[in-house]
């Protein structure tokens, strides 16, 4: 009976080894997959990072391009008005200096 229990005993072991082993091949691949799965998902994100910043130099040039049409947009629009505003003192200053008939001035 002692050597039917060593047997058992044995049997037991050696099924629980093949398990063990068993498992841990299985949790060793499904490492390796989550492992590649996260190289290629950060691949992606560096992939898409890249991307976004060539985007974001491009929106960079266009931005600068436009603050320098609206610049010398804004200089003309200056000039213009400076000197709308000097035509309107100037026709004031005229129109101030004139002495209008029949004023009584003597």
């Amino acid at each position: 009976m002692n050597r039917n229990r060593i047997l058992g005993y044995t049997f037991v072991a050696a099924f629980l080894s093949i398990s063990i082993v068993g498992a841990g091949e299985i949790i060793f691949h499904s490492l390796s997959q989550l492992e590649d799965r996260l190289v290629s998902v950060r691949n992606e994100r560096i992939t898409q990072v890249q991307e976004a910043r060539i985007i974001m130099r491009g929106v960079d040039a266009k931005l600068d391009e436009i603050v320098s049409k609206l610049s010398k947009v804004e200089g003309m629009v200056s000039q213009e008005s400076d000197e709308y505003v000097n035509c309107n003192k100037q026709k004031h200053m005229n129109n101030n200096s004139e002495i209008p008939a029949g004023s009584g001035a003597k």
